[in-house]
């Protein structure tokens, strides 16, 4: 059974109370008729030590025949319930108060010795029963008090709580209700707002409560999730925007290329041409489509597989495998690192693959002839891959956006030099599984500088 969180509440909290109650009247009760009982005992164990003493003081020889003209003289007089009995069982003493009441009452009073609570019809007595030794016989002296007045305080004590705890309960369960109603109002107003919020506003937040309370903080944390997921959507509709675009016009020509090569009959070479344009189109998606495979692997929590790698061999291997594309543009590849490996935690596929993409960089918009300069640098706290090139440089309004997806700072070299401006959005990516760090130092005209910061942490 589902229940509301403001039911749940008032139900611990009426169960609680109740409880409460219940276990407070029964402590008072108990309370009570303690305090009566003590007060009782004392008064008897009172009236029992001054009927001793008579008795000790006044019959200690007489005959059992005389001692109850002995006792009815020495008796305290007034409304005390006294009765003494000998060993044998022979009522030698009555006070008068008590001859008033039934020969039960007398009968029901005769018992062991200690106290003992004795109900009457509509009265309550407590007896209080001892042997006393006189002058060597035993005797068997009752003391009983009327407490009627004390058991009905009790029994209406009873009654008030049986209908007080009730309607207590009940007028708290109300306003406990009201109360946990009025406090997940905001919650409420949370939910309704939260439903309204949907892909068409994902810019509306919540209203943050006056009180810095546990409802202020749940909202501004939703906001914050808010937050993030407009950005996410987004980059998502910026990304499935872009990448639409950027399949659409590489699919178009090769469609309209095959259309014209098979409009009419035309030679061979023409035919080759035309497939030949196709094959450099399907060439370029397939590598945009890899980029773009690439950059959806970076959007989820997948790791990379690290081990010790040398860097400096993948930088040899990087550079020999640019050595051919460098040379037919004219440009001057070099290394300036030493013999000593750099060692760091890293994927080797994941790092050659980023060298690459800052190497290729360079080549693509390196003038020529142009040069191409690679180096490590190791200071005991880092080991930085630098590449430095003589291309035409990156205006300073366009560097902080470079490793944006899809993002071209020249926009219309892109398709002459088969960029889709993903290329350094995934070395960002790699550069950050590897906790490195990728930045540039540009200017127009006079060249660009790539430097990989790896922290100290992964050196070995």
């Amino acid at each position: 059974m589902n229940l509301s969180i403001r039911t749940r509440l008032t139900a611990w909290f009426t169960a609680v109370l109740f409880c409460g109650m219940v276990i407070l009247c029964v402590l008072l009760l108990w309370g009570l008729r303690r305090s009566i009982n003590f007060t009782t005992d004392r008064e008897l164990q009172g009236k029992l030590v001054s009927v001793t003493e008579m008795m000790q003081s006044s019959m200690p020889n007489l005959p059992t025949a005389e001692l109850q003209d002995e006792f009815g003289e020495q008796s305290p007089p007034g409304g005390d319930l006294i009765q003494v009995r000998s060993a044998e069982g022979d009522l030698i003493f009555q006070s008068p108060a008590l001859q008033q009441f039934p020969p039960d009452l007398v009968n029901m009073a005769s018992g062991q010795p200690g106290f003992h609570d004795l109900p009457f019809g509509d009265k309550a007595f407590r007896v209080l029963t001892e042997k006393v030794n006189v002058g060597g016989r035993m005797y068997v002296v009752q003391v009983i008090a009327d407490v009627s007045e004390f058991t009905e305080l009790l029994r209406k004590f009873i009654w008030l709580a049986l209908f007080l705890v009730p309607l207590t309960v009940l007028m708290a369960s109300a306003g406990g209700y009201w109360l946990s109603n009025r406090a997940l109002s905001p919650v409420s107003e949370i939910i309704q707002k939260a439903r309204s919020i949907n892909a068409t506003n994902l810019s509306s937040r919540l209203d943050l409560p006056d009180n810095k309370d546990e409802l202020h903080e749940l909202s501004a944390t939703l906001n914050e999730m808010l937050d993030r997921i407009e950005l996410s959507f987004t980059k998502v509709q910026q990304f499935s925007s872009d990448a639409s675009h950027e399949l659409r016009t590489p699919i178009a020509l090769m469609r309209t290329t095959a259309e014209l090569a098979l409009n009419k009959d035309r030679d061979i070479e023409a035919y080759r041409d035309a497939l030949h344009q196709i094959l450099q189109e399907s060439e370029r998606t397939s590598g945009l489509i890899e980029d773009l495979l690439s950059l959806a692997r970076s959007g989820t929590s997948s790791q990379l597989s690290m081990q010790s790698t040398d860097l400096a061999a993948i930088i040899r291997k990087c550079c020999m495998k640019i050595a051919p594309l460098a040379a037919e543009n004219n440009i001057d590849s070099s290394l300036a690192i030493n013999g000593s490996p750099a060692l760091i935690q890293g994927n080797p596929e994941s790092l050659e693959r980023l060298l690459l993409i800052v190497l290729d960089n360079a080549i693509k918009y390196s003038h020529s002839p142009g040069r191409i300069i690679t180096k490590i640098e190791q200071n005991g706290t880092f080991i930085n891959v630098v590449v430095e090139d003589s291309g035409i440089g990156i205006a300073e309004g366009d560097i902080p956006r470079i490793f944006e997806r899809f993002y071209r700072a020249d926009k219309a070299r892109s398709r002459d030099s088969g960029g889709a401006g993903l290329g350094l959005s995934i070395a960002k990516w790699i550069a950050e599984m590897h906790r490195a760090e990728i930045s540039v130092v540009s200017k127009l005209g006079l060249g660009s500088s790539f430097r990989i910061q790896f922290p100290q942490d992964h050196l070995h």
